[in-house]
This record gives C-alpha cells, structure tokens and sequence, in this order.
C-alpha cells in the first residue's frame, strides 16, 4: 500500500478499534493488510481488503464476545480544504478487518483519500482522543 494510504488505514483503525481489541493485534493486523479495493461512490468510498492475505486476527479484549464479526463507528474525519465531514465504520468479519466505509455528511463528492485531515473518537463519554494530519 501507498505509505498514505497505510497511515490513513492504521489511524482510522487505532482510533476506531480502540478499548476492543489489544494494541497489539490491531498494530499487526495494519502491518500485514492488503488492499483489495478503494471504490470511490459519490460522498465517499469503501476500501476493502483481502482477508486471504491477512492473516493477523484481532484479538478481543472483552471475553463476552459470542461472534466474529461486527460493525464499529464513532469516528468522524474532517477536512475542510476537501469540504469533508465523514462519518466511518470499520468491519470486522471472521476477527480481521474487512473494510472500511467512509461517508461525507456534506454531500460533497469524495475522490481521493485525504493526506491532510482530523479524526475524532464520538464514542466515548470522556477522554475521546483526536489525531491530526497536517
């Protein structure tokens, strides 16, 4: 993947998966991820991966999971030269990340993947960490 790209992926994916799963698996399942796919539809983009090639799994801090797969938000991406407020959901299908779908809330068409933006963490009642790309 494009050194972008895998920061882009990795940030979304720490911040998203973040108190679910241990840091240390979510840090090796960014490391070996391949891109499958980054369609772009017209307020945002689905990137997909290929889950025969990941082979890291996550590995669930909480003991009450019954299932594999899930659907995580809670983290919005802004960027305003890109007119961009998106909100992001990552999925998880057989306990790796499947892929990632990203909606601007603005409407405005989405066509690339931003090198400059902020993500916010909306979950948590307190303490929601913000990183930001300049």
């Amino acid at each position: 993947m494009k050194s972008n790209l895998i920061e882009f992926v990795s940030d979304i994916s720490i911040l998203t998966l973040d108190d679910e799963f241990t840091s240390e698996s979510i840090k090796l399942a960014i490391d070996s991820i391949k891109v499958d796919e980054i369609e772009f539809t017209k307020n945002g983009c689905f990137i997909t991966f290929d889950n025969l090639l990941n082979v890291n799994k996550l590995h669930s801090k909480s003991t009450n999971y019954n299932q594999s797969d899930f659907r995580f938000d809670g983290v919005e991406l802004e960027n305003c030269e890109m007119n961009l407020l998106c909100d992001i959901n990552v999925y998880i299908i057989d306990f790796k990340i499947d892929h990632i779908e990203i909606w601007n809330k603005l409407g405005t068409e989405m066509n690339k993947i931003p090198i400059k933006y902020t993500l916010k963490q909306m979950w948590k009642k307190d303490d929601n960490k913000i990183l930001e790309r300049k």
